[in-house]
């Protein structure tokens, strides 16, 4: 739920039973790394996820978002705030944190990560007004841009593009069709190249 490795306090906040921890750590399940504990083997972390009911899993997740949220919250937890919002499913929080984080991804050049945050707001982001879908639609292509994926690239492209024409927004329509024209050129679709530059 929290993942392989996780701070004391975050457990013993979420989990308030000491003797369950003593327990896991006793029978080797888990083991002490500095002020954090980590299964010792995946296999075992992934063995318990799986006799963990839906409603408990949701409740955990809320459990550790809402600790986490009460901590000092800096741009490094930002992907694991995103994880256990959509877990949670806090389409709010999703919201604020997985842009956060991938364009925190995007600047360490971290591009897959970045896609992947991109995509899990997108998963929630029916709820935004068009305007802040479109510059999330504009971030994700950006990002399966540089890491290859293409056609993904376009359609999200497509998909902004679709909105700021509707908003009847010339700049931002002006700026999608320079970057579909630049995606089917690199795609070697040269007439929805030639189409797009012409609006």
């Amino acid at each position: 739920m929290i993942g392989s490795r996780a701070e004391m306090w975050l457990l013993e906040t979420v989990f308030p039973n000491p003797a369950a921890l003593d327990e896991c750590l006793g029978a080797g399940m888990l083991q002490a790394e500095g002020t954090s504990l980590a299964f010792r083997h995946e296999l075992a972390r992934q063995a318990i996820l799986e006799t963990v009911l839906p409603q408990q899993r949701l409740h955990l997740h809320r459990c550790v978002l809402e600790a986490l949220r009460a901590q000092s919250v800096t741009a490094h937890d930002y992907a694991r705030l995103a994880h256990h919002a959509q877990e949670a499913g806090d389409p709010e929080a999703v919201l604020h944190y997985a842009p956060l984080s991938a364009r925190r991804a995007s600047g360490f050049r971290a591009h897959r990560e970045a896609a992947a945050q991109y995509a899990r707001a997108l998963g929630f982001a029916e709820q935004l007004p068009p305007s802040e879908r479109a510059l999330l639609l504009e971030g994700y292509a950006q990002e399966c841009y540089i890491k290859g994926q293409l056609e993904e690239a376009a359609r999200a492209r497509q998909e902004a593009l679709t909105i700021w024409q509707r908003a009847g927004h010339r700049e931002k329509e002006g700026e999608n069709l320079v970057q579909l024209g630049r995606l089917y050129l690199v795609m070697g679709q040269n007439a929805r190249a030639e189409q797009a530059s012409q609006g």
